[in-house]
């Protein structure tokens, strides 16, 4: 009598703490020593199915039954033990079976709840964890169950009700403080989302993903020093996941730190990551860096895996033109503005790109497309009254330029040019870029085309920009003196 008494108080301590291999050594003593206990057989049952071994399990979970029908216990763990091996509707003829003999029964109600949602009968499970609230209103298990099932209803509000409540239960939760925070970043609470987040950080100062997803919270706030810091973190935690790397890329490239762009770009290819926007960000740092060529070659190919950013058309074509690929730049322009990207700035490089490869025409109809659109434009007004010029139409080129005065008295070039029109001097303007002055190399490529083309005096005007910015580069002088000497050979 003494031996089992003792033998009862190890095995209980066992389960109690969850000393699973020694509650079975206990419990398998027991079990002989009384083999017609119900609540031995339940428990030596309990203790086989938490170290796994599930046929033990049912075995004893079956006896157990067998011996005391009305053992609610048993049958909830023969229940959760058929759904284990897959036998759901046996399973939930199990659960059944308690909660008829016990309705107070939270556990069964909340497995029953768990069974139907894996069946997808969602309904009948949103049933079940109402039934497990009402009767343990603490159960914060089932808060969370029900918002999850709600949420797959798509009624969205009632989940985060549920989610909120399911925290509110137990604030240590987990679950629950997850799946509350990607709710919060899909509806857009971004705020929540950090605080939530901050709070699973501390329930696990090792979830990578908690340290993602408050970055990612940060960054839809607009604070990217504070996500790249979280990203950081997800990074010395997990340094092989090229996702995290790529996030931080965006991160710089939103700071302007260009150089760490390129690094963390690269780690990103490096550990796999095959998407657009890396190839995309690595493009923009070449572009960045006037080399166009390995601008390219990366930009062509984040548009073929499907990335479509207006400004990577934009780019992609400034850089074709800059190498002087005009036909290539017309149809990048051409792509863009068939995506749906049809600002001003697209349509004026797609017009650019027309004329420089002779179709003056179609440049034309798409300034006049732009002066429709934005009529008080000067840059618009000037580039299609000089494009009039080239063309021969003066009386239309005196008309913009007219308009031109309209919205600026005092325009120089306007003036000039309205006045020269009117004397008869039918003289030819070019259609010139609008390079900005730092894109050196621009006006370099622009003046050696020019150059091989025999266009002396063009070539001369980008030498001439070329040398406001460099005064002594020597490429810029030596071809200047070289137009000068063929000049005044041809004057000779």
């Amino acid at each position: 009598m003494e031996e089992k008494e003792a033998l009862e108080k190890e095995f209980k301590d066992a389960v109690d703490k969850g000393e699973w291999s020694k509650a079975v050594s206990f419990g398998k003593m027991l079990v002989r020593i009384d083999p017609k206990s119900s609540d031995y057989r339940y428990k030596l049952g309990l203790a086989f199915f938490r170290i796994g071994s599930i046929d033990e399990a049912k075995r004893e979970a079956e006896k157990a039954v067998f011996i005391d029908p009305y053992n609610v216990e048993a049958r909830n763990l023969l229940g959760e033990i058929l759904f284990k091996l897959g036998r759901k509707e046996e399973a939930l003829r199990e659960f059944k079976k308690v909660v008829e003999l016990d309705p107070n029964f939270d556990k069964a109600w909340w497995n029953m709840g768990y069974v139907y949602d894996e069946m997808g009968r969602i309904d009948e499970a949103i049933a079940c964890y109402r039934k497990v609230i009402e009767v343990n209103p603490n159960n914060a298990d089932a808060y969370n169950d029900l918002g999850v099932a709600f949420l797959k209803q798509g009624l969205v509000d009632e989940a985060l009700e549920k989610l909120e409540e399911a925290v509110r239960v137990d604030p240590n939760h987990y679950g629950a403080r997850v799946n509350l925070a990607l709710l919060c970043m899909e509806k857009g609470f971004y705020s929540r989302a950090i605080e939530i987040w901050q709070e699973v950080i501390k329930l696990n100062p090792q979830d990578v993903n908690a340290y993602l997803f408050l970055g990612d919270s940060y960054a839809s706030k607009g604070l990217w020093v504070k996500a790249l810091m979280c990203w950081k973190k997800a990074s010395d935690l997990l340094p092989e996941r090229g996702d995290i790397h790529l996030r931080m890329a965006h991160a710089y490239a939103k700071e302007d730190a260009w150089e760490m762009v390129f690094q963390e770009a690269n780690k990103a290819l490096m550990l796999g990551v095959d998407e657009g926007d890396a190839y995309y960000l690595l493009g923009e740092y070449f572009y960045r860096e006037s080399d166009y060529e390995r601008a390219i070659e990366f930009l062509e190919k984040a548009k073929e895996r499907g990335y479509e950013d207006r400004m990577l058309y934009y780019i992609l074509g400034k850089s074709y033109m800059f190498m002087e690929r005009f036909r290539k730049a017309q149809v990048v322009f051409e792509e863009a503005f068939k995506k749906g990207f049809k600002d001003k700035e697209i349509m004026l490089l797609l017009s650019m790109s027309y004329l420089r490869i002779g179709e003056s025409g179609r440049a034309v109809a798409i300034l006049e497309e732009l002066s429709h659109k934005d009529p008080q434009n000067l840059d618009i007004l000037r580039e299609l009254a000089k494009l009039y010029q080239r063309q021969g139409r003066f009386d239309d080129a005196i008309s913009c330029w007219r308009n031109i005065l309209s919205i600026d008295p005092e325009d120089e070039e306007a003036l000039d040019s309205i006045k020269k029109l009117s004397e008869g001097e039918s003289y030819t303007l070019k259609f010139e870029p609008k390079f900005k002055p730092e894109h050196v190399d621009a006006h370099r490529l622009l003046a050696r085309g020019y150059m091989r083309r025999g266009m002396l005096r063009e070539a001369e005007l980008e030498w001439r920009k070329v040398l406001k910015v460099h005064p002594n580069d020597e490429e810029a002088i030596k071809a200047l003196e070289e137009i000068e000497g063929k000049v005044k050979r041809d004057d000779s």
